[in-house]
């Protein structure tokens, strides 16, 4: 006989609930978009202009 593995609450249960997502959807959804930033890397933004996103200057 198979375990049962549904989750007690699902994406329609009104307010907040634990266990909604099954625990791989949680690590998916959480993951990085894009790998962190290098040491020379995070050096090159944070010498940036801090008001300027694309600085001319």
């Amino acid at each position: 006989m198979a375990a049962d593995t549904t989750a007690p609450n699902s994406t329609s249960t009104p307010g907040v609930a634990a266990g909604r997502l099954p625990g791989g959807a949680y690590q998916r959804n959480f993951a990085d978009l894009h790998p962190p930033y290098s040491g020379h890397e995070a050096a090159v933004a944070a010498s940036r202009c801090y008001f300027c996103h694309d600085a001319p200057c």
